[in-house]
């Protein structure tokens, strides 16, 4: 932010767009994933310190603690209205998974110190992030299993979890500076050079390159039953069909255009409208060689899918399309531009962006994929058919998406389940709900030089969101040859938390 145009909180909606330009001012477009809400604040220090002091000792069992000091330059933290802080965990990969996984198997809550004295959080102030509906990367369609999303997400992009957020911070509003304590985990022990402000970054949300189109008008001149629907006729070479989110037929002498509904969807049809032509969309390699990526492909068809064209000779899309492959060649640090009027000095592209990822066009992946629908039918239980199952389902989002093995799952050792009861939320004077809890042990973490932890807490939602109706699952992991749990998630059911 702006030092001294900002005095109180801005917030920044989830989907802004956001813009850089390339040699030959060729646009590369991209929206944000996470809504920010910016404060006049800066984090001034970062360190590892030792809990062995007044204030820490009696609050956490941990022997160290980050200490993050977070200072306003607006007045108090009250007439700023800070309540929460989001906090992105930056700095090289190996650093980033070590900093996520200190800070969320310890139970301890995290603990302030103001001018005023020594005081805990509560126990749910520290929250991940990335995890909800509302924090996808990509559109959700209503076709889409929101497990596989996730699973998806983690392989292709698993810096959009490594944020956490820290609330409960109304009641400091008399103060204008405090530290924040996060004690750290015994199993990985920290040094004071580890860490740095460059760790810990306020206003920060992953972006995706994403961006509304209208098609280029498409005559159907009777000749084909498919036609190839193109985006952007002077820029085809930097735009790609992502998605079709509506097609519409130009009727002459009526205003409103007529809508033609997709043939895979939920909408009703009955009646007159059975006449009526939809559309289906394939994805073929592109017939330009000069550039890469993909065409998409536009067909219509009746109730029985036997060619049907609308009535209409004039078609066209709202899309969502891509830069193809010139995303990835933003470089890191670079300056982005937005046409949004925002209190901000500059923003800045953290990372280089990711490689572009194609949807598989061989029959390989597509058999795995309606394989899955019999794996769907199977329980989880404690047997090697259980294990096989999971890793099948796991190796199916994310082979299909990149080339890299994923040793997390191959370190996937066992996994074992039994049935519990817990007492769950404000409706515990009922008795007792059945839950399943799942055990995953881990092998050759060191050896593997795995994400295991992150990918677990990625695992976690999983489960809960295959639970059935008026029950839950809870998560247990551990290291083989080691005793005790690694970590425990809370009961949950859907994607929401029961305790």
């Amino acid at each position: 932010p702006k030092v001294g145009k900002l005095t109180s909180i801005y917030s920044i909606p989830r989907g802004t767009m956001l813009n850089v330009r390339d040699s030959q001012d060729t646009p590369c477009y991209f929206q944000t994933c996470y809504p920010i809400d910016l404060a006049p604040v800066n984090v001034t220090a970062v360190e590892v310190v030792s809990t062995d002091q007044d204030g820490l000792r009696e609050r956490t069992e941990s022997i160290q603690a980050f200490r993050i000091r977070v200072e306003s330059y607006s007045g108090t933290f009250g007439s700023i209205g800070l309540n929460k802080l989001r906090f992105h965990i930056a700095g090289n990969r190996l650093l980033q998974n070590s900093i996520y996984e200190s800070i969320f198997t310890v139970p301890d809550a995290p603990i302030i110190r103001t001018d005023h004295g020594w005081s805990s959080l509560l126990d749910d102030s520290l929250q991940d992030v990335g995890f909800n509906v509302d924090e996808n990367l990509q559109p959700l369609s209503a076709h889409r299993y929101a497990g596989h999303r996730l699973i998806q997400e983690y392989f292709c992009f698993p810096e959009k979890f490594l944020f956490f957020d820290l609330k409960d911070l109304g009641r400091y509003k008399d103060v204008s500076s405090f530290d924040i304590y996060l004690p750290i985990s015994k199993d990985i022990p920290m040094k004071t050079t580890d860490v740095s402000v460059r760790n810990f970054l306020l206003g920060c949300t992953p972006i995706v390159n994403l961006f509304s189109k209208i098609s280029e008008p498409l005559r159907l001149d009777q000749r084909s039953n498919e036609y190839r629907l193109i985006a952007d006729h002077r820029r085809e070479k930097t735009t790609e069909i992502h998605s079709i989110q509506a097609v519409h037929a130009a009727v002459e002498d009526i205003e409103n255009p007529q809508v033609i509904y997709p043939y895979f969807s939920f909408e009703k049809h009955g009646g007159e409208e059975e006449a009526r032509a939809f559309w289906n969309m394939r994805r073929v390699p592109t017939i330009n060689t000069s550039q890469d990526g993909t065409d998409a492909m536009i067909s219509f068809v009746d109730l029985d899918f036997n060619p049907q064209l609308p009535a209409s000779q004039v078609i066209y899309a709202h899309l969502l399309c891509t830069n193809r492959s010139l995303a990835h060649l933003v470089p890191a640090g670079a300056i982005l531009q937005t046409d949004v009027s925002m209190p901000v000095s500059e923003i800045v592209c953290l990372d280089r962006p990711t490689p572009q990822v194609y949807p598989p066009q061989e029959a390989k992946s597509q058999w795995q994929l309606i394989a899955n629908l019999s794996l769907n039918q199977l329980s989880l239980s404690n047997d090697d058919l259980s294990l096989s199952a999971l890793k099948s389902i796991l190796h199916t989002y994310s082979d299909a998406l990149t080339l890299n093995t994923h040793p997390e799952i191959d370190a996937i050792q066992t996994i074992s389940t039994e049935t519990v009861s817990r007492r769950i939320l404000n409706d515990s004077w009922r008795g007792f709900v059945r839950g399943t809890k799942i055990s995953l042990t881990f092998s050759d973490l060191q050896k593997r030089q795995t994400t295991a932890f992150l990918f677990s807490a990625v695992l976690s939602r999983f489960f809960s969101l295959y639970t059935a109706i008026n029950s839950y699952t809870e998560l247990e992991i551990r290291k083989a040859h080691q005793d005790g749990y690694w970590k425990k998630w809370k009961p949950q059911s859907g994607s929401q938390e029961l305790l």
